[in-house]
């Protein structure tokens, strides 16, 4: 089973043991109909007893034999996440990022640039980091670039900007 992370476990909020988190997701309401939630590091399933926003509107989760501040401290810091087959599918044109790693990158013409290795986040957009043997390229993952993407058939198509891949 892969597990993906939808949230950071903030800090404890109230004395019975909830948590306050940080949502990795679009949709923070992601969290109201959860009946659980794995902690990433240890694989461990904690099923969901209670939810709520708080006043900043961060979801706060009261977690299954999470019962006191000092349990709810002791998760501080860490990821929670779903099974990759729990999220809900995305709209058109929207990725999860991790199912673009491995995708084949190649031109507009067929010429192959490399593999998707990771997708890095940036303020104004993200990059695909794309290796190729030894070298490393960072494409911009905007749409006047990225003219195709298809997970399922593990490729991306790209219209490369002159000297990009030259870089």
């Amino acid at each position: 089973m892969r597990l993906v992370a939808v949230g950071r476990i903030l800090k404890p909020q109230g004395r019975r043991g909830e948590v306050k988190l940080l949502a990795l997701t679009d949709d923070p309401g992601r969290f109201e109909d959860l009946e659980a939630l794995y902690v990433l590091e240890t694989g461990e399933r904690r099923g969901v007893e209670a939810f709520w926003r708080h006043a900043d509107g961060a979801p706060v989760l009261k977690l299954e034999g999470i019962n006191d501040i000092a349990a709810a401290e002791a998760l501080r810091g860490k990821l929670v996440g779903l099974p990759e087959e729990a999220l809900r599918p995305l709209a058109d044109s929207r990725y999860y990022w991790w199912s673009l790693v491995g995708c084949k990158v190649v031109t507009e013409s067929g010429r192959p640039v490399g593999i998707v290795e990771d997708v890095q986040e940036n303020p104004a957009h993200d990059f695909l980091v794309v290796r190729d043997g030894d070298r490393e390229t960072l494409i911009p993952f905007i749409r006047e670039i990225v003219t195709a993407v298809s997970p399922q058939a593990e490729r991306i198509v790209i219209r490369p900007l002159q000297g990009l891949l030259e870089l």
